[in-house]
């Protein structure tokens, strides 16, 4: 699969009006898997990643549109 604005393994902050938090992307999926082609870049309005935050061990990982993040750092391959 091409590479995304946010891959597997990608350092990305999501922010609130409340916080600012840091977490590892471990997934990624298409918020509408039967409409997209899978084969195309998806624009980050069309996905999602499920992110583990690094602030809290103890919270399990949450599903976060690609939208709403900002890559910190790019994983390597």
């Amino acid at each position: 699969m091409k590479r995304q604005r946010f891959d597997i393994g990608d350092l990305v902050e999501y922010e609130t009006h409340v916080s600012r938090r840091q977490g590892l992307v471990l997934e990624r999926k298409a918020i509408n898997p039967n409409f997209y082609n899978t084969d195309r870049d998806y624009h980050v309005d069309e996905y999602r990643c499920k992110i583990k935050f690094i602030d809290s061990e103890s919270e399990e990982p949450r599903w976060v549109r690609a939208k709403w993040l900002k890559l910190l750092s790019q994983a390597k391959e």
